[in-house]
C-alpha cells in the first residue's frame, strides 16, 4: 500500500513499495504488438507495467481500455506519467519546476536517473537527482493519516510523504527531541514466500522491548496487513516504501539515535551497508558484519580461519562454474545464492542435468 496527494504519486509509490526492484513505471520487453496486447488483455503481476509500455508504443486510452477494461479515468492518469516522461532530460537537474513537477507526481529519483541516462546516454544515479533536488530545497514533507477519522483523538502518528508543491509548504524537517532517545525499526514490505509474518512478528517486539526501556519507537513499513503498522505498537509510524530514497527522508528528519535492520528479514538488512554509509547509526551487528554473514564465500573463509568445521562448499558465479563445483563437492548439493533469508531462490540438485 502507499499514501500520497496524487493518484500518480500514490501509484509510482506503490511500484516501488512492491520488492520487485522498481523504480516507477519501469520499461518491460515484449515480443511484438500481438505479444503486448496478450500481456494486456490476460491478468498478470505485471499488467501495469504493459498498460505504460503500451502507451509509450503509441496506444491510446480507448484502444487499452477495450483490451483490460481498467476504468478510462486510471488509464489516462498513466498515460499522463508516461507522456511526462518525454520531458525529462538532463535539464531537469538545472530546472527547479520541472524537477519540482516530476516528483510531485511521483517520480522517483532512481526513475528520473533512468530517464536522463536513456535520453542523454549518462550515468546518473539517485544521488545526483537527490542532491540536485536538495540544492533547489524539493523535499519531503510528511503528513499525518487521521486514523480515527475525526472521531476520537489519533494517538499514534501515522506519517506519509510528499514532495512540498512549493517551498512555502515545507514542513519543519527536524524532529529531534535532545531529552528523549528513539529508535528507528524498519520492516519487512510485503508478505512473500521467504519473507513473512514471523519477521513482522520480531520488529513488533523489538518495538515493546523498546518502550519497556523508555526509548520512543518509530516503525517504518509499508505493509497494511502487519501487526508492526498497527496504531498501538509504535510512538510514530512511517508509512513508506522500503526503498533508499525514502529511507533517507526520514531519517533525515527523525535523526533517530539508532536504526535496527535485522528484524525484519532480508529487505532491510540489504540497505544496512548504504544506511551506514549515509551516516545511520546501525544498532547491533554493524553492516560490515551483516555483509561478511551474507556472503557466502566470505562466511566460508572466516569459519576456516575460526578452524570450525562446516559442510564442503564452493561459490561460483556462472552456470559452468557451478557445475564443475558441485561435481567436485558430490551430489546432491544445496545450491542457494548470497543476501538471500528464508530458503528463498533454494534448490537442492542431484545430479548434472
Amino acid at each position: 500500500m502507499a499514501i500520497g496527494r496524487t493518484f500518480k504519486e500514490s501509484i509510482q509509490k506503490a511500484l516501488c513499495s512492491l520488492e520487485r526492484s522498481l523504480s516507477g513505471f519501469d520499461r518491460v520487453k515484449f515480443e511484438d504488438r500481438n505479444d503486448l496486447v496478450f500481456k494486456i488483455r490476460n491478468a498478470n503481476e505485471k499488467r501495469l507495467l504493459y498498460v505504460a509500455q503500451a502507451f509509450r508504443e503509441g496506444f491510446s486510452v480507448e484502444e487499452l481500455y477495450e483490451l483490460c477494461k481498467i476504468d478510462p479515468w486510471f488509464l489516462t492518469q498513466i498515460k499522463e506519467i508516461v507522456d511526462f516522461e518525454e520531458q525529462i532530460d538532463m535539464d531537469i537537474l538545472n530546472n527547479k519546476a520541472l524537477l519540482r513537477k516530476a516528483k510531485t507526481m511521483g517520480f522517483s529519483d532512481k526513475m528520473i536517473a533512468l530517464l536522463v541516462n536513456l535520453k542523454d546516454n549518462l550515468e546518473l544515479g539517485q544521488n545526483d537527482i537527490y542532491y540536485a533536488r536538495m540544492k533547489q530545497k524539493i523535499i519531503a514533507e510528511f503528513s499525518e493519516v487521521d486514523t480515527c477519522a475525526g472521531e476520537f483523538e489519533a494517538l499514534t502518528p501515522y506519517l506519509y510523504s510528499s514532495i512540498n508543491v512549493s517551498e512555502l509548504t515545507q514542513s519543519k524537517n527536524d524532529t529531534k527531541d535532545k531529552k528523549e532517545k528513539k529508535v528507528m525499526i524498519i520492516g519487512g514490505g510485503p508478505n512473500r514466500i521467504g519473507q513473512g509474518i514471523e519477521f513482522d512478528y520480531a520488529c513488533v517486539h523489538a518495538s515493546f522491548a523498546l518502550k519497556d526501556m523508555g526509548i520512543k519507537t518509530i516503525m517504518y513499513n509499508c505493509n497494511p496487513e502487519t501487526v508492526s503498522t498497527d496504531y498501538d505498537t509504535s510512538d510514530i509510524l512511517y508509512f513508506e516504501p522500503i526503498d533508499f530514497e525514502h529511507l533517507r527522508a526520514v531519517i533525515e528528519r527523525e535523526k533517530p539515535d539508532g536504526v535496527i535492520v535485522h528484524f525484519g528479514g532480508q529487505t532491510p538488512l540489504k540497505f544496512a551497508k548504504r544506511l551506514s554509509a549515509f551516516g545511520a547509526k546501525i544498532i547491533g551487528t554493524s553492516a560490515r558484519v551483516i555483509d561478511m554473514a551474507e556472503d557466502r564465500k566470505k562466511f566460508a573463509e572466516f569459519i576456516t580461519k575460526l578452524g570450525i568445521n562446516q559442510p564442503k562448499n564452493s561459490t561460483a558465479t556462472s552456470v559452468e562454474e557451478a557445475v564443475l563445483k558441485a561435481s567436485d563437492i558430490g551430489y546432491p548439493v544445496l545450491v542457494r545464492p548470497s543476501y538471500v533469508l528464508g530458503g528463498r531462490a533454494m534448490r537442492v540438485v542431484n545430479d548434472e542435468a
